[in-house]
């Protein structure tokens, strides 16, 4: 799903970035990807693989209580 600000602005994430994969797991959709954020549980930093534009990349993003 699309990107918004916060953690994901911090981890190098721009708007329009689509995020493909959380923590290894495919991202559905934008439902999926909340409700993968919220199963993160304890963990504080994850891989995200994002597309933008025609690249992938890798980002670690921090996660917030």
């Amino acid at each position: 799903g699309k990107v918004a600000a916060g953690p994901a602005e911090e981890a190098g994430m721009r708007r329009g970035d689509i995020v493909l994969m959380f923590d290894g797991v495919d991202v559905r959709n934008a439902r999926h990807l909340r409700e993968l954020i919220e199963q993160a549980g304890d963990k504080r930093t994850v891989a995200v693989l994002v597309k933008r534009g025609d690249s992938p990349m890798f980002m670690a993003l921090r996660l917030r209580d």
